[in-house]
């Protein structure tokens, strides 16, 4: 897994190890975490519900990105992988292309290279492939898969953490909190044909995956964002306190179920029902006002 971030610990290590061994791949910025995985095998993140408790994540190892030296341990540790996550940040991802072409030069159709985009936002594994391609210097086939996935559970790292916040690895001065939140939609076609398929992942054909897609970017990325607005103009510093403004939730709720619920239902009739939507958009407002979580304002308004 490329990136040792907020998702990384908070959502995809808890989510894969008890189906996989996992390894973290990072750069310098992490090395003490990465030193923690290599010899511990195991690192603490912070979940959310009705009471916030640490969860202790085993079976995993980290790797330490651009080690002089290192480069032929990576190309094996690559090749070994059945499936390669990436979450790293849309920006980050070009720096990962030549890593993957290199890997994709010794992989066939019959044992491809299968990987898939953790990022946030559409048609990432679309401009990844491309840049492997370029990367690479041919058209490639069967023998490199890329796909997306939907990111749903809501992960922070919180900076300076307090007490209560057990960080990664002792002597860290960050901590990882996430909320109880599980399965991870991705394109079937990358999994397709795995021996063996992680529980976590719910591998669904496209109708279905669109649906899930833009349920993400608009119930739950589309509350988000102008709750934050809403709220920044409050005077509000955390979404939890906007649970005491009846008027405010039941606005967030209006724009979810009057406007993006008309049109992915309308567009996805068929692939996403009523009962399953509905139940979704009182379940995302729950969860973003969370005051477990404790969400601050800011980060719905990335800046």
């Amino acid at each position: 897994m490329f990136g040792a971030g907020a998702l990384g610990l908070g959502f995809l290590g808890p989510e894969l190890t008890p189906h996989c061994r996992v390894t973290f791949l990072d750069v310098r910025l992490k090395a003490d975490l990465l030193d923690h995985l290599r010899r511990a095998g195991s690192y603490t993140f912070n979940r959310t519900g009705l009471s916030m408790r640490p969860v202790e994540v085993q079976g995993v190892d980290g790797v330490l990105l651009g080690e002089a030296g290192d480069a032929d341990a990576l190309g094996e540790l690559l090749d070994g992988a059945e499936l390669i996550f990436t979450a790293v940040g849309e920006p980050n991802l070009p720096q990962l292309a030549p890593l993957l072409a290199n890997a994709a030069r010794r992989r066939t159709p019959e044992r491809p290279l299968r990987v898939l985009c953790a990022e946030n936002g559409v048609e990432i594994a679309a401009n990844l492939r491309q840049a492997v391609q370029r990367d690479a210097g041919r058209e490639l086939g069967g023998d490199v898969l890329v796909g997306d996935t939907v990111m749903g559970r809501m992960c922070k790292v919180v900076a300076a953490p307090a007490p209560s916040l057990e960080p990664p690895a002792p002597g860290l001065d960050w901590a990882v909190v996430a909320e109880p939140f599980y399965g991870i939609p991705v394109e079937a076609h990358v999994t397709a044909g795995l021996p063996r398929l992680p529980g976590a992942l719910d591998a669904q054909p496209p109708p279905r995956f669109r649906a899930s897609e833009d349920v993400k970017m608009l119930s739950h990325n589309g509350l988000h964002a102008p709750l934050a607005c809403l709220g920044c103009l409050r005077g509000a510093e955390f979404f939890d306190e906007l649970r005491d403004a009846p008027e405010l939730m039941e606005l967030a709720r209006r724009l979810m179920v009057d406007e993006a619920g008309t049109a992915l239902l309308g567009k996805h009739k068929g692939a996403l029902g009523r009962n399953e939507y509905l139940n979704y958009c009182d379940s995302i407002l729950r969860r973003v006002t969370c005051p477990v979580l404790h969400d601050p304002v800011e980060h719905g308004m990335r800046g």
